[in-house]
């Protein structure tokens, strides 16, 4: 497959529009095997990962968390998410990375009216190889205001490399969580500085049109039952993401629903169902996910597979790893050691 075309697709594919920006949220596939397998639902995170989303997500429990999660959208297109997190008290900090890149892209020569594009053996002349390169750079931070509500917020560094062209942007994202016994409420933006822009400059001193990020809004809720040994938990999410290809060019009010399921008794295996829809030419269209999660005492291996119905994009595997420490117990370790000093 040509690679020019193949970024195209790409962009396509994650953006879910027929015309593509190159601002794009890599975000939207999902931010893990088990948001994906969730419906693309990502208020079941807790660790490091949440700040691609929701950064007052972050759990503030966990002493610290490392995420990886890397796919395929096409032929040899990967994408790329690595996360950190450490938490202090009320505090949570982060960093991480997403993104995506193809080497191997051909530069050809510009056609003209001498056929001056093609080489002496009639073949369309091939004047070096490139590649293209798309990334965010996240620093995050999740403050717990009361017992009940974190804020969150993300600073972002965006970076764009295609040949002799460079990018660069930065915007912030935001979130807040409303956690009750019985629910729990989720608010984000993404891009909430729409004044910022990515700017472009080459070698040429050209000026190129400046890019705006699209605005996304993301509101959540999750809810939980149990029967017996059987939990379930059930997650929703509403997302509206505009992009700025024109002044009139809005996606439309998307929703996405999922469902955990899993046995107290067996608390290292959980089984995930999810359903989304996804703008697809000029219409919407579903896509059903499956999967599950393996928890390992600090670790938890997560894998989906989403049925897209789309060409080429189709039967999609996704596999992510969670590691993390769990304060809660230093402190209970902490509180043990202080009773028995308290003994003596």
């Amino acid at each position: 497959m040509n690679k020019l075309r193949l970024i195209v697709l790409m962009i396509i594919y994650i953006s879910k529009l027929v015309i593509a920006e190159t601002a794009f949220d890599l975000s939207d596939v999902g931010i893990s095997a088990e948001s994906v397998a969730l419906g693309g639902i990502s208020s079941s995170c807790q660790t490091s990962q949440c700040l691609f989303s929701n950064p007052a997500l972050l759990d503030e429990s966990l002493s610290w968390s490392l995420d990886v999660f890397q796919f395929k959208t096409i032929t040899d297109a990967y994408i790329q998410n690595i996360s950190f997190a450490k938490s202090y008290k009320k505090y949570v900090v982060g960093v991480g990375y997403n993104g995506t890149r193809v080497d191997g892209i051909e530069t050809t020569a510009f056609a003209n009216n001498e056929g001056g594009y093609l080489d002496n053996k009639g073949e369309i002349k091939r004047l070096g190889i490139h590649s293209y390169e798309y990334g965010n750079y996240y620093l995050s931070g999740k403050v717990a205001v009361l017992n009940n509500i974190a804020l969150g917020i993300s600073l972002k560094y965006t970076h764009i490399n295609l040949a002799d062209k460079v990018g660069n942007g930065i915007n912030s994202d935001i979130g807040i969580m409303w956690k009750n016994p019985n629910y729990q409420l989720n608010f984000g933006i993404h891009n909430i500085l729409q004044f910022q822009k990515i700017n472009y400059e080459d070698s040429s001193e050209l000026d190129y049109v400046s890019e705006t990020y699209p605005l996304k809004l993301l509101m959540s809720g999750t809810t939980s039952y149990t029967y017996k040994d059987l939990q379930l938990n059930f997650f929703s999410q509403l997302n509206y993401q505009r992009f700025n290809l024109n002044n009139s060019r809005y996606t439309p009010l998307l929703y996405s629903l999922g469902t955990k399921w899993s046995l107290l008794t067996v608390p290292y295996f959980e089984l995930l169902l999810g359903y989304r829809r996804v703008p697809y030419l000029d219409q919407t269209r579903s896509r059903l996910a499956i999967g599950v999660n393996f928890n390992l005492n600090n670790l938890k291996l997560s894998y989906g597979f989403e049925k897209s119905q789309t060409p080429l994009f189709n039967n999609h595997h996704y596999i992510s790893l969670s590691i993390f420490k769990d304060s809660s117990l230093r402190h209970q370790k902490e509180n043990k050691n202080q009773s028995k000093k308290e003994v003596v």
